[in-house]
């Protein structure tokens, strides 16, 4: 027992350097191989009622007039009755939860809210909410690696790490598009591209894919015919389409924050709203509800006219907008695709009819579209565009690719003046952190590697001859406790000095009060050794304390800093950036 405690304690104290290469690959492969499961049973949870329902999880369309319009409000009548017994705080779910988690909480996600979130993300696609199951996914994702990471006690900026794991496994499982999962967790969840992040959350997103495909398919999750653009001449259609998909993406990002100021409602009333909103489109245009996989393979085949793609960008894109905004908790990203596959396959079919050159078939449009909506709408120009590679497995993709995203990039963000979605909710929730690029830098170090260990505590009062044999300290300080609690770090040079002086206190001498002599003390306080420095810089700030001595696992004292030891380390990032 002692040994596997030991064992585990090492495995943490390598976690908390950046070096641990070994340890991380690790985790990302449990992290994927915890995410792949649950991805898996969330799969079923949704696909087998429908199937019942249905005949076909995507079958919605066959349903009466009548029943398409009240499945979305029995729906959302039962996830209103399932939330209303929980606090506010256990309500909250999907992504801009795991981003608000990881700016102020360092990635500790609550076990409860990934249980309300699988459950009512469930109801909401079977209902045939015009939603997605990747944003449920992904704080599914999220949520079963961080209680991984806090049932082995992983140090904080580990914890980041394996919050992103779950996010690319979640987004790999869910379109088998490892690569574009993995850049989908550096580009929207920890902002971030390093070499020590890149390894564990690739090797989770890759196992996860696996694991779908081993249960599943290798299939994508679309139906991708042969796609390529047939000349230059093409060039102004698809740079139309990124100004195109760059309003709607503005659009979509717009009537979600407008919702945002409604969350004053009672939740029951915004939850029947999204209902009815949802109820009505399913009317209208019942391609919409649901996920809607199998209508953006009808649009890249194509099977739709051009009156239906022009109707079902509308309804899709306003009836998701609104649900989303009022708070139903069902994912974006899947009816982002959808709008984007719909608004380019409309400007395929117009392109084809209004050109006398050459162009591409509308299915080429509708996957530029896709790549643009996703691209503008969550600012991941990076992993929209390997999206897009991996969806179609033809390399022709990536110039008409990056030039119709960048366009939206551009018309989104500097002609709308919109942020990215989730980024624009957590301003609206007064929940956005900006980090600097140092205090990204120190969001992904351990306390651990600045920390002096071997820093001798000793007790205020000493006796001369304790304090003589203390002088054999080789380092600058002393950790002086009171009541057994530490108070402060005493100079090592200082004591050495007072000791030795010509009227230093004799053998006879009851104690000496540390507390009391001469010297430079500086006030400590305690900080875990699996904080990070970005926290360390936090406690300095807050509690005004000059040094801070870092506890272990077990609670015992394994070192301590000064403020000038991280100001040092600060400096020296800085210089590196």
């Amino acid at each position: 027992m002692l040994k596997d405690v030991f064992t585990l304690n090492h495995f943490r104290g390598r976690l908390a350097h950046t070096g641990a290469l070994p340890q991380l690959a690790l985790l990302g492969l449990l992290s994927g191989l915890a995410t792949g499961f649950v991805m898996v049973i969330f799969r079923f949870a949704i696909e087998l009622p429908l199937e019942w329902l249905l005949g076909d999880p995507e079958a919605f369309e066959q349903l009466p007039c009548l029943l398409r319009g009240l499945f979305p409000l029995l729906g959302a009548g039962v996830i209103a009755l399932i939330l209303l017994p929980f606090p506010p705080s256990r309500r909250r779910v999907g992504v801009v939860y795991v981003l608000e988690r990881l700016n102020f909480h360092q990635g500790y996600l609550h076990g409860r809210n990934a249980i309300i979130q699988f459950i009512t993300g469930s109801i909401a696609i079977i209902s045939g909410m015009p939603g997605g199951r990747e944003g449920p996914a992904v704080h599914l994702g999220a949520a079963i690696c961080s209680q991984l990471g806090q049932r082995i006690k992983v140090p904080n900026n580990t914890m980041r790490l394996m919050v992103g794991c779950g996010v690319a496994a979640a987004i790999s499982a869910s379109f088998n598009t490892p690569l574009a999962g993995v850049l989908f967790a550096m580009e929207v969840v920890l902002m971030e591209y390093t070499v020590n992040g890149f390894l564990p959350v690739m090797i989770a997103s890759v196992t996860a894919a696996v694991m779908n495909y081993l249960l599943f398919s290798s299939d994508v999750a679309f139906i991708v015919p042969e796609l390529q653009y047939r000349s230059l001449t093409e060039l102004p259609f698809i740079m139309l389409l990124g100004v195109v998909l760059g309003a709607l993406a503005a659009a979509f990002c717009k009537i979600v924050t407008l919702c945002q100021h409604l969350h004053h409602w009672p939740l029951s009333a915004r939850l029947f709203c999204a209902g009815a909103v949802a109820g009505i489109a399913g009317i209208v245009a019942p391609q919409v509800m649901g996920i809607g996989y199998d209508t953006i393979s009808d649009i890249l085949q194509p099977h739709l006219l051009l009156s239906t793609l022009l109707i079902i960008t509308v309804v899709k894109l306003v009836a998701t907008a609104f649900c989303f905004g009022m708070g139903m908790p069902m994912g974006c990203i899947g009816p982002i695709l959808f709008v984007g596959a719909a608004a380019g396959g409309a400007l395929g079919v117009i392109a084809n009819v209004g050109s006398h050159q050459p162009v591409g078939a509308i299915g080429f449009y509708a996957m530029l579209g896709m790549g643009s909506m996703m691209g503008a709408t969550l600012q991941a120009p990076l992993a929209a565009l390997t999206a897009l590679l991996e969806l179609t497995h033809n390399s022709n993709i990536i110039f008409p690719g990056m030039l119709a995203i960048v366009v939206a990039n551009l018309t989104c963000t500097y002609v709308f003046k919109q942020k990215s979605l989730f980024w624009s909710l957590l301003l609206s929730s007064n929940q956005a952190q900006r980090q600097t690029p140092v205090s990204q830098a120190l969001s992904r170090e351990s306390v651990a590697a600045i920390m002096r260990r071997g820093v001798p505590l000793y007790p205020y009062k000493v006796s001369p001859e304790l304090a003589h044999s203390m002088l054999d300290h080789n380092g600058p300080w002393y950790l002086i406790s009171r009541d057994d609690v530490p108070v402060c770090l005493l100079a090592t040079n200082d004591l050495r000095a007072f000791v030795l002086a010509e009227h230093a206190p004799t053998q006879e001498e009851d104690t000496i009060n540390l507390l009391a002599i001469p010297a430079i003390r500086k006030d400590v306080k305690a900080i875990a050794i699996q904080s990070t420095l970005k926290e360390a810089l936090d406690l300095f700030n807050q509690s005004g304390a000059e040094a801070l001595y870092v506890t272990g696992w077990s609670g015992n004292i394994v070192g301590a800093f000064t403020r000038d030891d991280l100001t040092s380390y600060m400096n020296n990032q800085q210089t590196l950036l």
